[in-house]
């Protein structure tokens, strides 16, 4: 052995973020004995080995310093797949690798996240997946799995993770005394960790970091304008007359053109489509079929641009230094971009009826996905 229980112990406690008095606490024993475990005067008594290990979530071996770079292999591996599984859409599959590595792993709460943020997909999803999160009562999974998260966990980012969905199922469930509560207790867009970092990091790092943010503060106030513009859970699009709608989504568009004036969207050549497409549907509301038209075909030239990215990097002035890493963005339907722009335009033939541009750009979305699965919501 390469190290001492005590070494393992003092890993793994700083590991948690504990300290010795909470581990202490939790196997009941006085804070001393952790210190004399952890310094190697004394060892713990054999009964304890189990509830250590289950305190810590690892296997009697790992406090004996055994297998412990092959339980971390796996973990990485179970990441690996879900990431790669949430990037394609795949959220059965996603599912599942994060029910096997909670198996494996019970108490890691980065997998407790990964499952609960896939279930709460199921909602979102096709017709079937939505029947799913009901029947399965997936909801009342995902409050369990984050109130376990908030108990338990001690790194911010996994409570954060939980925060924001146990908000959002207190919303839905119409309790929205305890998710006001929740959200109160969270910092503010001036005190948050964005804000706070582009004070304090500096050089290089520092003005990567004030990008990302950026582009982050952008998508955000451009996702809420396409909100409240064509979501009616905000209340709000049924005070807005269509012209108005119109202008929300179109500022929306606008503000990712100042700031990646080039064209090079990378990731959000999928946003940008997607509002075309709106648009494109809030026309035809004024029975303007050309204009209507116009954005379809917008729509369909940042899907192509964005199934066929090669080069991640962005080049405008403001986010050239950042990168789009396709494993951090993930969607809850498979297919390509031109796949749902296809799945979408079936939805609207019926008012292009003997349009020649609007039939010849079906065909050409026909043409680019002949060889994918054919994508389907219902």
């Amino acid at each position: 052995m390469s190290k001492t229980i005590g070494q393992v112990l003092r890993e793994l406690r700083k590991r948690d973020n504990l300290t010795q008095e909470q581990v202490a606490e939790a196997l009941n024993v006085s804070f001393q004995s952790i210190s004399r475990w952890e310094n190697g005067f004394s060892y713990p008594d054999v009964t304890l080995i189990p509830v250590i290990a289950r305190f810590f979530d690892v296997s009697s071996d790992i406090l004996f310093d055994m297998d412990d770079h092959e339980r971390e292999q796996n973990r990485e591996r179970y990441e690996m797949d879900y990431k790669e599984q949430r990037k394609n859409g795949d959220i059965d599959a996603c599912r599942d690798t994060a029910k096997a590595a909670l198996e494996q792993f019970p108490r890691d709460y980065h997998a407790m996240m990964n499952l609960a943020e896939t279930l709460q997909l199921y909602s979102l999803g096709s017709a079937k997946q939505r029947e799913e999160y009901a029947k399965e009562k997936y909801a009342a999974q995902i409050r369990s799995l984050c109130e376990r998260v908030l108990e338990d966990c001690r790194k911010e980012q996994e409570r954060g993770r939980a925060t924001l969905l146990l908000c959002r199922y207190y919303a839905e469930a119409g309790n929205n005394a305890e998710a006001l509560q929740m959200a109160n207790n969270i910092a503010d867009l001036e005190h948050c960790r964005d804000v706070l970092l582009g004070e304090i990091l500096t050089g290089e790092e520092k003005k990567r970091h004030l990008q990302k943010a950026m582009l982050k503060a952008v998508d955000y106030v451009a996702s809420t304008l396409v909100h409240i513009a064509c979501d009616k859970d905000y209340e709000i699009l049924d005070s807005l007359s269509v012209d108005e709608r119109i202008e929300y989504v179109k500022t929306a568009n606008q503000l990712y053109e100042l700031l990646m004036p080039d064209g090079n969207y990378q990731f959000f050549h999928r946003i940008v489509g997607w509002n075309n497409r709106r648009l494109a549907e809030l026309y035809l509301l004024k029975q303007d079929s050309e204009k209507a038209y116009e954005q379809l075909l917008a729509a369909e030239k940042h899907a192509e641009m964005y199934d066929t990215l090669t080069d991640n990097h962005y080049t405008a002035l403001f986010v050239r230094m950042l990168t789009y890493l396709p494993s951090e963005y993930y969607k809850c339907w498979q297919g390509s971009e031109r796949g749902m722009l296809l799945y979408r335009m079936k939805e609207l033939e019926k008012y292009f009826c003997g349009h020649n541009g609007f039939l010849a750009m079906k065909a050409r979305l026909e043409q680019a996905t002949q060889n994918e699965k054919e994508v389907r919501l219902e």
